[in-house]
């Protein structure tokens, strides 16, 4: 980063516009800051304790037995397995994008 930004420093140019700058920042570090929040807020008051009481969150803090741990591990092998899916959405995005151009 700090090349990255001595990089960028030393070339010549304009500045950037202060306006977007400030609705960019903002945007950014408050809002989405209270909405981020407000969803995490949300989320705990709708779900109360069912949250806590969750084995994939306190597996490795609490001595869990070991068809919880073999649980937890099976999710996690699951969440790997099915993330490269994620690439079908952003290929469809990519193409609807590209189709409007």
């Amino acid at each position: 980063m700090f090349v990255l930004g001595a990089h960028l420093r030393s070339k010549k140019g304009s500045r950037p516009p202060t306006i977007p700058l400030i609705y960019l920042f903002v945007f950014r570090f408050v809002i989405m800051a209270v909405i981020s929040i407000s969803v995490v807020y949300g989320v705990r008051k709708v779900a109360g304790s069912r949250i806590l009481d969750d084995p994939v969150l306190i597996v490795e803090m609490s001595d869990a037995d070991e068809s919880t741990e073999t649980a937890v591990a099976k999710t996690i092998v699951l969440s790997y397995v099915l993330t490269p899916l994620i690439s079908v959405s952003v290929t469809a995005a990519l193409a609807v994008i590209q189709a409007m151009n």
